[in-house]
């Protein structure tokens, strides 16, 4: 449970857990300003690619209203894509994204 003004995660932290965001509004922090909350259509979770990667927080994230998130650790990858297939398809979606407008070919 977080309350508005308390810190989910730091920019630059690893992405150790990944965060489901089950009810409330969260903010990215620094400059962006990007609101992270659930939409009833699908999941919401907090900076998937880099937990996947086993990269960085890119920003920081701050809970904006009282908020319910849930954290799963690295050894829940394969519960996470098995239960959210759709996660996987988006995450494979934008890699190949950021592979085709990195390259000319």
């Amino acid at each position: 449970f977080l309350s508005p003004g308390d810190s989910l995660v730091e920019a630059g932290a690893v992405a150790a857990i990944l965060y489901q965001v089950v009810d409330g509004c969260l903010v990215e922090t620094g400059g962006s300003d990007v609101t992270i909350q659930p939409s009833g259509e699908a999941p919401v979770f907090v900076h998937t690619a880099a937990f996947f990667a086993g990269g960085v927080h890119p920003c920081g994230v701050v809970a904006q209203t009282p908020s319910i998130v849930l954290g799963m650790g690295q050894s829940r990858k394969e519960a996470i894509v098995r239960n959210f297939p759709a996660l996987a398809l988006q995450l494979l979606r934008d890699a190949n994204n950021s592979r085709s407008q990195a390259s000319p070919y």
